[in-house]
């Protein structure tokens, strides 16, 4: 009887992941000193974002796969709808200038991705917002901004270029001398930008064996820069039982 192998070698996840994988920009984290100072809290004034810094981006292939949020393991907890599973082996692929297969170089990301780390999905775009305070925050905690769609606050719409300015590098928000909401007054910013995950989960590498390990999944969910709620009704059937006579 033939025997049936169930894994793929090293060597035949980097090959996979070449041919059928998704480019994804990668940001790594590192925890900002602004937390130790406040509390663990981020500092208001701090230039980080959120807490965290993050270094220049790598652009790596890797595979991504949607989840099923309602089922994920009881360790992991409920990520939101509309995150993914990526797959990341543990070597690339080098090819030669003919492109032949030259080596199999090892894989950064395989050890590295922690979480928190970001990735960025560079062949989509999505709508997303955040609120920024005139004077403490006017710059975007999104990376990769294509657009801004539009800047509000509570009574009024403002106008590119005329109320304000929008610098992609720092993705910072100007107003004009005369324009814009009070010091210290909140404001909305809904703009396009590609679609962008944080780690939720980077399981350790416990599904393989050492003869031949497989790819490390990491579980994320969409980077999201203001809470809106984790729960649907639906699932808590106490809100429901109120309306029952």
């Amino acid at each position: 009887m033939a025997q049936i192998r169930a894994f793929f070698t090293e060597e035949e996840q980097a090959e996979f992941v070449e041919e059928h994988g998704i480019m994804m920009r990668y940001y790594e984290r590192t925890l900002c000193p602004c937390l130790a100072i406040n509390k663990g809290i981020p500092d208001k004034n701090c230039d980080c974002l959120g807490g965290f810094r993050y270094s220049d981006p790598i652009d790596y292939k890797v595979q991504r796969g949607s989840i099923n949020y309602r089922s994920l393991p009881t360790d992991i907890g409920m990520i939101l709808q509309g995150g993914c599973r990526l797959t990341i082996p543990a070597k690339t692929v080098a090819r030669d200038t003919e492109g032949d297969i030259s080596d199999y170089p090892e894989n950064p990301l395989y050890l590295r991705v922690a979480r928190g780390d970001v990735f960025c999905e560079m062949n989509f775009s999505r709508r997303d917002g955040d609120i920024l305070w005139r004077g403490t925050r006017d710059f975007l905690y999104s990376f990769d901004v294509e657009e801004i769609l539009r800047v509000v606050d509570r009574t009024k719409e403002y106008a590119a270029h005329d109320d304000y300015t929008f610098d992609p590098e720092t993705k910072r928000i100007t107003f004009m001398s005369d324009k814009g909401p009070a010091t210290g007054q909140p404001y909305t910013v809904e703009f396009l930008s590609k679609v962008q995950y944080v780690v939720w989960n980077d399981q350790a590498k416990h599904r393989g064996s050492d003869i031949n390990p497989l790819a490390r999944y990491v579980y994320c969910q969409l980077r999201q820069y203001v809470p809106l709620g984790t729960s649907s009704p639906v699932d808590n059937l106490s809100s429901l039982s109120e309306d029952i006579p």
